[in-house]
């Protein structure tokens, strides 16, 4: 099993050089829009985990939505949790978990 490590995004800097990175623009990518407030996300943060953990090939982020409202307001992110699904610059799904 091989342990990926999760990405915190505080801000569209970090975001936008994963974007502009050779190495990484054609990544597959998740990013975890939560809040430290929200009970949902402590909920499903220890299954985000363990997806991570689990699946390969895939870059993992999460973003407080509260330390990075400008990166949350380009996602359009109305409510927590929001998982963004997307490969490059293309959003291939966009989910809202309701518990």
């Amino acid at each position: 099993m091989n342990r990926n490590s999760i990405i915190n995004l505080s801000d569209t800097k970090t975001f936008k050089q994963f974007l502009n990175d050779k190495k990484t623009s054609n990544q597959l990518y998740i990013i975890d829009f939560h809040a430290v407030w929200c009970k949902p996300c402590k909920k499903i943060s220890p299954l985000y985990d363990k997806l991570c953990a689990n699946c390969d090939n895939v870059v993992y982020f999460k973003c407080d939505v509260d330390e990075a409202e400008d990166l949350a307001e380009v996602f359009e992110v109305k409510s927590v949790p929001t998982f963004i699904f997307a490969y490059n610059r293309n959003i291939f799904d966009f989910q809202f978990i309701e518990y």
